[in-house]
C-alpha cells in the first residue's frame, strides 16, 4: 500500500507539472478540481498501478543480474540515471513543440544509459516491452478514449519523445523502485498480508481460543 501511494504521488506530480505547470500536453476530461489541476483525479490513483506494473514486469522478465557498462557502484549508477531524467525533463520543458530536438534528447540518454551503465537481459526485455506497451497504451488513450492530447502526436496521437521516455523512465524506475521497496519492506513492514496468510492467522486464533486450557 505504502510503496503504491509513493508511486501514486510521485507519478502525479510529475503528471501535473508537466500538463499544469509547463503544458506539455493536456487531458481533455475534466477533473474534479479544475483550479487546483486539470489532471484528473483516477489519473493520480492509476499512476501508482502504472508504476507498480513496472517493478512486476521487471521481476518477471528475467532474474537480476550483476551490472555492466563502467558505472557499477549503486550510488553512481544511481547519480548517473537521476542526472539522466533530469536532463531529459529539462530539455523537454523548452523543446516538446521542435520536431526533432524534443526526442534528440532522449535517443542520447538512452544511448549515454547503454553506455555507461549496460544493458543486461532483464533491461532489454522491458526496454522492449516498454516501448511497445507505453505508447500503445497511451495511443488507445488518446485515440479511443480521448483523454488527452499531446503536441506532434506522430505515432497515433505519441510523440516520439514519449516512446523513448517510457523505455528511459522504466529502466531508471526498475531500480529506484525496487530501492524504495525495499526501504519500505525494512522500515514500514510488507505490504500486507495475503488473504491465505489472513485466513490462516485468523483459523489459528479461533482455534488457539476454542482450546481448552490445561488445568
Amino acid at each position: 500500500v505504502a510503496l503504491w501511494a509513493i508511486s501514486a504521488l510521485l507519478g502525479g506530480v510529475n503528471d501535473w507539472i508537466s500538463v499544469d505547470v509547463v503544458g506539455l500536453y493536456r487531458y481533455t476530461v475534466p477533473s474534479l478540481a479544475p483550479s487546483l489541476t486539470t489532471v484528473p483525479e483516477w489519473m493520480w490513483l492509476g499512476w501508482g498501478l502504472v508504476l507498480r506494473f513496472v517493478l512486476a514486469l521487471a521481476t518477471a522478465l528475467a532474474p537480476a543480474e550483476p551490472p555492466r557498462g563502467v558505472v557499477r557502484p549503486a550510488w553512481a549508477r544511481a547519480l548517473v540515471q537521476v542526472t539522466l531524467v533530469v536532463v531529459t525533463r529539462q530539455a523537454i520543458y523548452r523543446l516538446y513543440e521542435h520536431p526533432w530536438l524534443s526526442w534528440l534528447p532522449f535517443a542520447v540518454a538512452l544511448a549515454a544509459y547503454a553506455a555507461l551503465l549496460g544493458l543486461d537481459r532483464r533491461e532489454r526485455r522491458l526496454a522492449f516491452a516498454l516501448a511497445v506497451i507505453g505508447p500503445l497504451a497511451e495511443a488507445l488513450l488518446i485515440e479511443v478514449g480521448g483523454v488527452h492530447e499531446y503536441a506532434l502526436g506522430v505515432l497515433g496521437g505519441v510523440p516520439i519523445w514519449i516512446a523513448l521516455w517510457w523505455v528511459l523512465g522504466a529502466l531508471v524506475w526498475k531500480d529506484a523502485g525496487a530501492a524504495l521497496d525495499g526501504w519500505l519492506t525494512a522500515h514500514v513492514g510488507p505490504a500486507g498480508a495475503s488473504e491465505a496468510d489472513l485466513a490462516s492467522s485468523s483459523s489459528s486464533l479461533s482455534t488457539s481460543r476454542a482450546s481448552p486450557r490445561a488445568p
